[in-house]
């Protein structure tokens, strides 16, 4: 098969796109990489407990998301149960966000995380909210 052929089954452009529907777990996933990778050895030893907290949403986060993907929702109870896994996970995001908000501050913490580091963990953050907003939109309207 020549390469012109070739370039023409690649996959779809970019801006042409779909959101997946389980882009949150891929995003939640991304989170969980960034914060390990901007608190490790990006801040001072005496604040390993805040850091430490901070580690610990973004991975109940992923785990959150992660639960709420297995649920093959059969019953009521299955729909609420994956709900209050989302539920819990939009929570740890907007109480990450709250945190970082706080210790980004260099008078209030020592820390060497980049103008891009914040910006990024921002973004991500955003987009995971607003993904998970709309996998429980549409969760509700599925009929059981």
């Amino acid at each position: 098969m020549c390469a012109h052929k070739r370039e023409n089954n690649m996959s779809v452009p970019k801006y042409k796109r779909k959101e997946s529907n389980v882009e949150y777990i891929d995003t939640a996933r991304e989170l969980a990489l960034h914060t390990l990778r901007y608190t490790n050895k990006k801040f001072a030893k005496k604040d390993m407990d805040l850091v430490r907290t901070i580690r610990n949403l973004s991975f109940s986060i992923l785990n959150d998301v992660s639960i709420a993907n297995s649920i093959y929702v059969v019953t009521m109870a299955d729909k609420e149960l994956r709900r209050g896994h989302l539920i819990k996970a939009k929570g740890d995001l907007y109480a990450l966000n709250t945190l970082l908000s706080v210790i980004k501050d260099p008078k209030l913490m020592q820390n060497t995380v980049t103008p891009y580091g914040w910006r990024h963990w921002g973004e991500i953050i955003s987009k995971e909210i607003n993904l998970i907003s709309k996998v429980m939109k549409s969760d509700l309207k599925k009929e059981i």
